[in-house]
């Protein structure tokens, strides 16, 4: 574990202010907002500071980088936001700023392709085709909340086993009603 003074060395050391207020402009116009101690904003760029701690260990700061992806995900940060951060990140920790940078993107992308709409549209197919349709959506659906709870690193392995059995019963579903056998792979 690294001791306080030597990350908060290692923190001023790489920290650049033309990236910090780059990324800090960008949150604020996704935001639409020019006063950055209302919520979101506030909330945002500390856990935006407090990554950047993280990443050059300082004691206390686990998980921040998750912690920072989700409040970009509900705050509707843009993907450009994202990776002037990463950029502001990059110098305290390559890997880690990458990863950021990486997992909130895929984030955005799965939010961008939610499966609600689609699921609820899909309940009322009817036939045989329309059977397995939903089932095949409600299939995706769980599988692509499965994928944002790993990315957003859910500690809970039960509600994790609970979408992938979900997604494992509606796949089987749609095999049953398209009758196709399971594979011998």
């Amino acid at each position: 574990m690294t001791h306080k003074s030597d990350a908060l060395r290692a923190y001023h050391a790489r920290y650049n202010n033309t990236t910090y207020r780059a990324a800090q402009a960008a949150v604020a116009a996704d935001l639409n907002t020019d006063d950055l101690t209302s919520e979101p904003a506030h909330t945002i760029l500390n856990l935006f500071i407090d990554a950047a701690l993280e990443f050059v260990g300082y004691p206390g700061m686990a998980r921040r980088r998750d912690r920072l992806a989700a409040a970009t995900l509900h705050a509707g940060l843009s993907a450009d936001t994202v990776r002037l951060m990463a950029l502001h990140l990059a110098p305290f920790d390559k890997a880690a700023s990458t990863d950021f940078a990486d997992k909130t993107l895929a984030l955005m992308t799965l939010r961008d392709h939610d499966l609600s709409n689609l699921l609820s549209q899909s309940a009322g197919l009817r036939g045989v085709s329309g059977a397995a349709a939903n089932n095949l959506v409600s299939a995706a659906h769980a599988l692509l909340t499965l994928t944002r709870l790993v990315l957003l690193n859910e500690p809970s392995d039960a509600y994790k086993r609970e979408k992938l059995r979900a997604a494992e019963r509606a796949l089987a579903n749609a095999k049953g009603w398209l009758k196709l056998e399971p594979s011998a792979d």
